[in-house]
């Protein structure tokens, strides 16, 4: 058994692919296996992967029809060995030592859930946002924590996968809603609410691409999905009997979700 499965969802991404890959072979903690799903690519990224898997074994590629990245991140799920689970989006990139970072931290503390920083870069002018991951709040806390200790703040956090290290015990019966985007949010819910022990690591070690053509880039027909995945997050609270506690930070977030991507699609 691996110390950490890569999940790599790939869908026609030729151009930045190999930044991705190559972000993570060269990294310093080299106990992984990279599963690499090709989700109906029509470009070359099914021949790029398989150059990267002639050069390492670690690599191994799942071909599938077009489903979309929940569907894609599930079949990795699927096909995952290893103690803890990470997921990556293959436009984005990796600094050199970030998984032996969240690693040793994650073993030593004998945690669920890894929290850390991303930063955002656009792919055309290389300006770099450091806000989107500033979680103030979670600094305050002790080293160790669960939601408990940050109700009021529970729909401030980052949701994004790619900034989490997951426990493979937490993840293994969880998958991602496959009918909408805006899964990470879901996903984050249930889990956050199983893990007893939660670390914030104050460090950007994920670069992540802004493109004009990404899935929430743009406003678009789809984004009314994130009333739904709102609606769903209040099941989950109801069902975990939290609603009481955290339903007015709930509602504000439902309110401030459906706002912003409304505004994306205004000219």
């Amino acid at each position: 058994m691996v110390k950490i499965s890569i999940i790599v969802p790939v869908f026609n991404m030729e151009n930045h692919l190999g930044e991705c890959l190559d972000s993570i072979i060269t990294q310093s903690f080299k106990d992984i296996e990279i599963i690499c799903v090709n989700d109906g690519s029509t470009d070359n990224s099914l021949e790029i992967l398989k150059k990267y898997q002639d050069n390492d074994s670690r690599i191994k590629i799942i071909t599938q029809n077009n489903k979309g990245l929940s569907a894609a991140r599930n079949t990795g799920l699927d096909h995952a060995n290893g103690d803890y689970i990470y997921f990556i989006d293959s436009d984005d990139y990796l600094e050199p030592n970030a998984l032996s970072e969240i690693y040793e931290m994650s073993k030593k503390k004998n945690l669920d859930l890894l929290i850390f920083k991303l930063v955002n870069f656009n792919e055309v002018t290389g300006e770099k946002d450091y806000a989107y991951s500033n979680m103030p709040f979670l600094e305050k806390l002790d080293d160790v924590f669960n939601y408990n200790d940050f109700k009021k703040d529970l729909f401030r956090v980052d949701v994004s996968v790619y900034t989490k290290l997951f426990k493979w015990e937490l993840i293994a019966d969880k998958r991602f809603d496959e009918e909408v985007i805006f899964e990470d949010n879901l996903f984050y819910i249930n889990y956050i609410l199983d893990a007893d022990r939660v670390c914030f690591y104050d460090k950007c070690l994920y670069n992540r691409r802004i493109r004009d053509d990404s899935i929430i880039g743009k406003g678009n027909e789809n984004h009314v999905d994130v009333i739904t995945v709102y609606n769903r997050i209040g099941d989950v609270i109801r069902q975990r009997k939290i609603f009481d506690d955290v339903k007015e930070e709930w509602f504000m977030a439902k309110i401030y979700g459906c706002h912003y991507r409304y505004d994306l699609r205004m000219p």
